[in-house]
């Protein structure tokens, strides 16, 4: 509210005393926005529009110059000051204070963190058994194979070219490991081979006897695990409970620690 009071006065004072600057600020904040409006890269985090923020900030610049340009008394304009830094100060804090230690968790989801739960479950299990197959069932196979390799270090310049050709020829596969968005006929029981699910493919399978990863924040399924092999010997939570921020760090956890923080099983 204190910057949309400050923008509102701002852009009353550039329009009357510095017209030219007004139209072309004002020209920025109604074109930034259009080039998102016309994307069609798939699902896109870039934020285009984000010429928009530094001119918001040059309007509430116009707005606290012109409050305090208009007082005259010398002690007045040092308070005045003094409470625009106390207020801003505050809001800096409260941006590091989201930005270091809630946005990682609550938006952790919108950065493929479960993602990278899942690629990290694959590479231990792949490390632990390096005979066994992995099928994974994905409501969008592509990007979860993408979000493997780039977590795994798989895409290198010895493997490129394979992975190329089968991204070529919509095979989303290498290795052992498999993505697919077709689920499995629900009556033929894979030996030796490792199954995740995503629940939005709605796949027929029976969640109860499943190891999960969740979301963090609300424990909302992402995958679910049949015939794991990895943390069949852990006791299991019902619910993840990192204890601290290293624990999401799990490119250095290995079986018992990454089956503790991470994977949960609702019936132990």
């Amino acid at each position: 509210m204190t910057d949309f009071i400050f923008i509102i006065i701002g852009i009353c004072f550039l329009f009357q005393r510095y017209r030219k600057a007004w139209i072309f600020f004002i020209a920025i904040v109604a074109i930034a926005p259009l080039t998102a409006g016309f994307s069609i890269v798939e699902h896109s985090y870039s934020q285009r529009a984000g010429l928009i923020y530094p001119v918001f900030v040059i309007f509430t610049a116009a707005g606290i110059s012109f409050i305090y340009s208009g007082i005259v008394n010398i002690r007045l304009q040092k308070i005045f000051i003094s409470i625009i830094a106390v207020i801003y100060v505050a809001f800096l804090i409260n941006l590091f204070h989201l930005y270091l230690f809630r946005f990682p968790v609550y938006a952790s989801d919108g950065w493929f963190y479960h993602d990278r739960l899942l690629s990290r479950y694959v590479q231990l299990t792949l490390e632990n058994h390096p005979e066994i197959e992995i099928a994974v069932y994905s409501s969008e196979p592509k990007i979860t194979f993408e979000e493997y390799l780039y977590f795994t270090n798989g895409y290198r310049r010895e493997t490129a070219k394979l992975i190329n050709r089968n991204l070529e020829n919509g095979l989303y596969a290498y290795g052992k490991v498999s993505f697919s968005s077709i689920c499995p006929d629900g009556n033929e029981d894979k030996e030796g081979v490792v199954e995740i699910y995503d629940p939005l493919l709605g796949c027929d399978i029976n969640k109860n006897e499943m190891l999960r990863i969740t979301r963090y924040y609300d424990v909302l399924e992402m995958y679910l695990i049949k015939n794991d092999l990895i943390c069949e010997k852990v006791k299991l939570n019902n619910y993840v409970y990192p204890e601290a921020y290293q624990d999401f760090d799990v490119s250095h956890q290995f079986d018992d620690l990454f089956c503790r923080n991470w994977i949960t099983k609702l019936n132990n």
